[in-house]
């Protein structure tokens, strides 16, 4: 055995170093645990069964073999599918055409107003008036009887003048007139509105005289 404390080495089995005298540790001494033995399990009991007979099977139902069914349910769904699908159809087209409809008569409404309130802005052109020259003399033949009555006016189409002035639509009409026997000139200064077919249809009146009666004048003529 060896010595931790000097290092040399004594025979195996001393108690003690033989060159330093001192003591060697002694090995402490095994403990042994009781062995302790498991209780004996207790006898198992099991109950006694009683058996009976099994019932008798159910009889078996006549079913349709799954095949056949199976495509009579997707030719059902798919009758009642197309049958959706063309009531889907006919209320979309029920649909389209009521709103082309509506559309349609909300147009037509349309341009019967715009018509109405707004007439056609057509122009007479040229400095002549020989094609709507019936038109305009009654145009200012209808002027004059807002202001006198008991007249005699010229209607031949040489007896009368006209102008086309700068504003669109606007003329200077010159006839004749007879009051209480005395010829004297006409003058009409007014903007004619042509219907859709560019025929002289009313007008604004903006210069009214007979000899040195001015009967209206909304200041439009200057000079």
């Amino acid at each position: 055995m060896k010595c931790d404390f000097c290092g040399n080495e004594s025979p195996a089995g001393s108690q003690f170093c033989v060159f330093c005298g001192r003591d060697f540790p002694q090995p402490e001494p095994e403990v042994r645990l009781p062995i302790v033995e498991p209780d004996p399990a207790p006898p198992v009991i099991r109950p006694t069964v009683q058996t009976s007979p099994p019932p008798d099977p159910a009889p078996l139902e006549q079913t349709t073999p799954p095949a056949a069914q199976t495509a009579a349910e997707r030719l059902q769904a798919t009758g009642e599918k197309m049958q959706r699908t063309g009531k889907k159809i006919q209320a979309t087209g029920r649909a389209i055409t009521s709103i082309v409809v509506s559309v349609f008569a909300l147009v037509l409404i349309f341009a019967l107003l715009k018509s109405c309130l707004f007439p056609a802005k057509k122009q007479l052109t040229g400095d002549t008036w020989v094609d709507y020259s019936v038109e305009m003399r009654a145009l200012a033949t209808t002027v004059l009887d807002k202001y006198i009555t008991d007249y005699k006016i010229k209607n031949a189409e040489s007896d009368w003048t006209a102008y086309q002035l700068d504003e669109p639509n606007t003329w200077y009409m010159i006839g004749e007139v007879s009051r209480s026997g005395v010829w004297q000139n006409y003058i009409c200064v007014m903007t004619v509105f042509l219907d859709e077919d560019g025929e002289p249809y009313t007008c604004t009146p903006h210069y009214v005289v007979v000899g040195p009666d001015v009967f209206f004048d909304d200041g439009f003529i200057e000079d």
